[in-house]
């Protein structure tokens, strides 16, 4: 954990051995100023919140605890402005700041080139602003932190709580969907067995998209933590 005032270094150097940003992700509740780790007392209404780390190179990091920690809503707006920014044609320049003890931890990116994004990590004590870590990443890396993040949060979920609350933070992460799909994503399932179905299998819906050319909805699975290869067809599946 830093300590004290940071002082002022840059470092080119990629986020390469896990592809993720923030990494030791840990979930918790707060209830009554009372932390709860996840389980089936939790409901939609649960207040969830993420500890973590954000490293800067050379052994130093950022990190939030239960006392710090960040509300899971603003990790994942923080990761969907990410994905959005790699497809924007005005180029902008976004940033993302969270509070971190009495300081606030600011992440800037724009776009380099057709292939690049830079970063900025900026860390703000008493009015002092102080660059920590300056990179580029290739643009496709930031869709790998927002899918690392989300299947990080939907594995403890879905293996630890009510379906409910997966419901909920996967539409917090995907959005209300508009087209017309049969399953909700964080939506409890199990298959069907039949002519392409050989095993039975209960799982979470965690990635669902249109086939256009079969015009049907394709759906893949989460289970104990692990993405299934297989894609089902709505009909091979059923709510439980």
């Amino acid at each position: 954990m830093l300590n004290g005032v940071l002082g002022v270094f840059c470092l080119k150097r990629f986020w390469r051995k896990t592809n993720k940003m923030f990494e030791n992700i840990r979930l918790i509740a707060k209830r009554n100023n009372i932390v709860c780790e996840p389980d089936l007392s939790w409901d939609k209404n649960a207040r969830i919140h993420c500890c973590g780390e954000l490293s800067i190179g050379f052994g130093e990091k950022f990190v939030w605890t239960d006392s710090n920690s960040i509300p899971l809503t603003k990790l994942v707006a923080f990761h969907k402005l990410l994905a959005d920014s790699v497809t924007n044609p005005s180029n902008d320049d976004y940033s993302f700041s969270f509070a971190h003890n009495r300081a606030v931890v600011t992440i800037a990116w724009k776009r380099t080139d057709s292939i690049g994004i830079t970063f900025s990590v900026c860390h703000r004590l008493h009015n002092v602003d102080a660059e920590v870590l300056n990179k580029t990443v290739w643009a496709g890396t930031v869709y790998t932190y927002q899918s690392k993040f989300y299947l990080k949060v939907m594995s403890v979920l879905t293996t630890s709580t009510k379906p409910e609350v997966c419901v909920k933070v996967g539409e917090e992460f995907w959005g209300l969907a508009q087209e017309s799909f049969e399953f909700k994503i964080g939506q409890r399932v199990r298959t069907i067995l039949g002519q392409n179905v050989k095993t039975p299998r209960v799982g979470f819906i965690v990635n669902r998209f249109r086939h256009d050319k079969e015009k049907t909805n394709i759906y893949q699975l989460l289970i104990d933590g692990r993405i299934l290869n297989k894609r089902y067809l709505p009909e091979e599946l059923e709510s439980i």
